[in-house]
């Protein structure tokens, strides 16, 4: 009996724990429309999180842009994990449209399994983000007809940057380039700023070799496959 009634209080606190555990969390959780949201609680550098979101090695930085952005370089938002909330960077977008939109090339194939995104203090951060795989056309009308392959309700994670996105694995598997819309800020008012975008995941690949420049002829031209007795050139046989 007294085996039994261990085993049941066991239980019971067990569940009390888990209840807490996600009322303590509850916060740290957003719904979306394509996926949810966790939050890191646990110390990044001991479990080495920095190793995890270094995408930003492979990224193609001199092709970086931001649509409607100003202020510090697009490329900047994609820096170290470590300095992800060091407040270094601000892109902003324009007072009267509070809309961006962050192109991010590779310079290898890379598989992406999560995203942080911080914004600005006093809410100034964006509040959505909607995702593009490999599309180089990608501008606000493209955008806005385009299904994304993923999309986030963020959250306001501007002091720490712990909160990470998942990404669909089928749609992020092998990435050459992901366009971000930032659709609105949290104030819904005001410019939408940017302080950090990281990525985590894999490269699969080494850097990509630049096509190579093939010429076709529509009409040959004889005088480039003459042969070398046409040419008058004694020929040996074996």
């Amino acid at each position: 009996l007294c085996c039994v009634w261990y085993a049941l209080v066991c239980v019971v606190s067990r569940m009390h724990w888990c209840v807490l555990c996600l009322v303590g969390n509850r916060n740290a959780m957003a719904p979306s429309e394509s996926g949810g949201c966790c939050a890191h609680d646990h110390d990044c550098e001991a479990h080495e999180c920095a190793k995890l979101w270094s995408l930003h090695e492979a990224v193609d930085s001199a092709h970086v842009t931001c649509l409607n952005g100003s202020g510090g370089a697009p490329k900047d938002l994609l820096r170290d994990w470590e300095a992800r909330t060091d407040g270094a960077v601000h892109v902003y977008s324009d007072v009267d449209d509070r809309e961006m939109l962050l192109h991010v090339p590779f310079d290898k194939d890379v598989r992406c399994s999560a995203l942080c995104v911080v914004g600005g203090a006093g809410r100034s951060g964006p509040s959505r983000v909607r995702l593009f795989v490999n599309r180089e056309d990608v501008d606000f009308d493209v955008a806005e007809q385009l299904p994304p392959q993923q999309e986030f309700e963020l959250l306001d994670d501007h002091d720490h940057g712990h909160v990470e996105y998942p990404l669909r694995p089928t749609k992020f598997n092998t990435v050459r380039c992901i366009t971000l819309h930032f659709v609105d800020n949290f104030v819904q008012d005001g410019c939408t700023e940017l302080q950090f975008v990281g990525f985590k995941g894999k490269v699969l690949h080494t850097a990509r070799e630049p096509p190579k420049q093939v010429i076709y002829e529509a009409k040959p031209n004889v005088q480039d496959h003459r042969t070398a007795a046409e040419d008058g050139t004694p020929s040996t046989v074996l």
